[in-house]
């Protein structure tokens, strides 16, 4: 690998760890020279590394200013649910074909184990911590297959989709409703039924999916009429 090479490597893992790891805030612009600084680099690579995260969908660029974070639309998430449905179904019935193998016990163990410590944090005080568990929870189910092409496009397509979830857990006790459905999906992978699993994941997603396209559409409603009143 080349040196130029490595360098947009070292900038794109370095800005994707700082979103994923929720390092960086909605509706900041960030500035790619002090980023540069930072990892002791030109901006070359760090502008390289903004492209690709852009075409990911994980940022915005605003040119001569830097970049802010993509904030999902309604179209986003709908393509997310559609991505999301036929890889976690698939998983969930592939784990759940075979629930008593060492992998798949691990598996539903840690599984468990994110579902304790989400009942722990599961106030308005703790969203972050909610939703980060969140995240992981649905990460165990892909992560079994280890497949890398899988897990490449499962964690972009699930940050979009659960960037939009931390508004909306505490929406009519969604937190509460989401523990709920947490739990049965474990339930019917220690069942071993694989189209039991598959119904649970699939109304997990199709839950929230709904919830957030809700609280979008409120949120567009409010802002319409906080525009008209402003006139």
């Amino acid at each position: 690998m080349g040196q130029h090479e490595a360098l947009n490597s070292t900038a794109y893992r370095h800005i994707k760890n700082m979103i994923l790891n929720n390092d960086l805030e909605f509706n900041v612009i960030y500035s790619e020279t002090k980023i540069a600084a930072e990892l002791k680099i030109s901006r070359t690579p760090i502008r390289d590394a903004l492209v690709r995260l852009s075409q990911e969908h994980y940022i915005d660029v605003i040119p001569s200013k830097g970049f802010m974070l993509h904030k999902p639309n309604a179209e986003d998430l709908v393509q997310a649910r559609h991505f999301r449905l036929a890889i976690e179904c698939y998983c969930a019935s592939q784990i759940a074909s075979a629930p008593h193998t060492p992998e798949s016990l691990h598996t539903i163990a840690e599984m468990e184990r994110m579902l304790k410590l989400q009942y722990s944090v599961a106030d308005s005080e703790h969203l972050k911590d909610f939703w980060q568990l969140d995240v992981q929870f649905h990460l165990l189910l892909v992560s079994q297959l280890h497949n890398t092409y899988f897990d490449s496009l499962y964690a972009n397509c699930n940050y979009l989709f659960s960037s939009l979830s931390v508004t909306s857990f505490f929406t009519e006790n969604r937190h509460l409703s989401t523990l709920e459905e947490h739990r049965e999906v474990i339930r019917t992978l220690k069942k071993g039924s694989p189209q039991e699993a598959a119904r649970a994941v699939a109304s997990h997603i199709e839950e929230s999916t709904n919830i957030i396209l809700q609280d979008m559409e409120k949120s567009a409603v409010l802002f319409g009429a906080v525009l008209y009143t402003s006139v």
